[in-house]
């Protein structure tokens, strides 16, 4: 009787994540800015920027409720389904450092890009909606599409947030801004942020499979 052991592997190779290159996009009022790239599986990127620091939430205006014209937008466009991670980080060492710990950067995740071109062209209806929906669905103005809600990250303590989302391919804009309590009569600090993306291929189940086996390590089998 002979013991034949079975040794099961998975082999990786490491693909290096190419570099994307976001631009701002056209204002969104006030000092927002739209930043954009286009990504697959496999890429990065990373922006920095400055909104104020209860830009995501004002609890002033009670639950739920951001100003569109002082958070910043990013448009991401997945050309392939992927596991999407973005983080959100406060800026200690930027043009408003003196302000950073008054920032608690929170984001909110949506499911399309809206067209803003006609945002700053005098049209008042069209300039009218300075705030947006933080946790449901919500327009930048009145003539634009709905952006579906996907998922937010409500961050009231921690200097920075992050969270991974599966997506299909398509197009989707985060809404970022800062979540420190609003007090009436005080005026929101402009608060410096970097933020980082990257996008990873989804594993399929079948690989799933052969990494659970793997990891079992030996297998061994009566002949």
């Amino acid at each position: 009787m002979k013991l034949k052991t079975i040794i099961l592997l998975t082999s990786a190779v490491a693909s290096q994540a190419a570099v994307v290159t976001t631009n701002p996009g056209a204002a969104a009022g006030a000092h927002s800015n739209f930043w954009n790239a286009t990504m697959a599986a496999g890429d990065s990127t990373s922006f920095s920027g400055d909104f104020s620091s209860w830009a995501w939430h004002d609890t002033d205006l009670g639950s739920n409720v951001g100003w569109r014209h002082t958070a910043d937008w990013f448009e991401l466009t997945l050309t392939t389904d992927a596991l999407i991670t973005f983080e959100l980080n406060r800026v200690t060492d930027g043009p408003n450092s003196a302000n950073a710990e008054s920032l608690f950067p929170s984001f909110t995740l949506y499911r399309g890009i809206s067209d803003i071109s006609d945002l700053n062209d005098g049209d008042a209806v069209n300039e009218d909606r300075h705030i947006f929906n933080n946790i449901a669905d919500t327009q930048i103005h009145p003539d634009a599409i709905v952006l579906e809600y996907v998922g937010h990250v409500d961050n009231t303590t921690e200097s920075s947030a992050s969270q991974s989302f599966t997506l299909t391919a398509g197009s989707y804009t985060f809404a970022m801004g800062g979540n420190t309590a609003s007090q009436v009569g005080l005026t929101a600090l402009p608060t410096d942020y970097s933020a980082t993306i990257s996008a990873a291929a989804i594993p399929e189940p079948s690989s799933l499979v052969l990494i659970a086996i793997s990891s079992i390590g030996l297998l061994r089998r009566r002949r």
